[in-house]
């Protein structure tokens, strides 16, 4: 009895690990066509010695979803984003739309990157790779000056951080509509306050925030909060 009892925890033993390099071999494939994707669309931006250019129209030939390009000084994050009717289809898709859990840099659905709200929220998985928005946890670790631009057809958006935390998974962050000038000054205060380090930056009413959030673990959240500083038309 004892032999079949140890038969069996062997094979659920060798079972277990097979499921494991499963996971790990498609876990490194997600990571590799992310790799790919990045380096493609890399090649639609133009760099000279003056400013940088992002071919907007062939990035809409690609995926008609996109919405914008995102940059974090400092960080891995260089990445058109996009955005949908949903805040679940670009958690299991790649920027091409192709099945990837690795996913995409997407805006929330309740957003308009050309008519900000008070809270303007953009997400990513925070892959350990440091693809999509897993370098996210040098600027939690690290005090630094980090400038965040976002670039449309229109204009190039620039803002500066403010807030910066690790928390236990929530939606408190991630409001948008919001009932008074108070209301939203409350909620600023709050977001602020959590931060690990403290900006020195301030909050008004007529200011206009991004908000990047990712996964930390499976319990807990990364968050970074800015402010718009300077708005630039094409």
């Amino acid at each position: 009895m004892r032999k079949k009892v140890n038969v069996i925890l062997i094979i659920i033993c060798i079972m277990g690990l097979l499921i494991s390099i499963k996971d790990v071999i498609k876990w490194l494939n997600e990571s590799q066509k992310t790799i790919k994707m990045t380096n493609v669309l890399q090649d639609l931006i133009k760099t000279n010695d003056i400013d940088t250019n992002i071919d907007f129209k062939q990035l809409k030939e690609i995926n008609p979803d996109t919405k914008g390009w995102l940059k974090v000084d400092k960080t891995n994050i260089d990445y058109p984003f996009v955005g949908t009717s949903d805040n679940e289809f670009y958690l299991s898709r790649s920027f091409d739309k192709s099945i990837n859990d690795a996913g995409w840099v997407f805006l929330d659905y309740r957003n308009d990157i050309n008519n900000l709200s008070r809270n303007t929220i953009l997400y990513a998985h925070g892959r350990l790779d440091g693809t999509m928005f897993g370098s996210l946890r040098k600027v939690l670790n690290y005090f630094d000056e980090y400038q965040i631009t976002i670039e449309t057809e229109n204009e190039i958006l620039y803002f500066e951080i403010f807030s910066t935390y690790k928390i236990p998974t929530t939606n408190d962050y991630i409001k948008v509509n919001f009932n008074s000038d108070d209301d939203f000054i409350n909620w600023a205060n709050m977001i602020k306050n959590r931060s690990k380090y403290d900006y020195k930056v301030s909050i008004t009413k007529d200011d206009k925030i991004l908000t990047l959030s990712t996964c930390y673990d499976e319990k807990n959240k990364i968050v970074v909060h800015s402010k718009l500083i300077k708005k630039e038309s094409k």
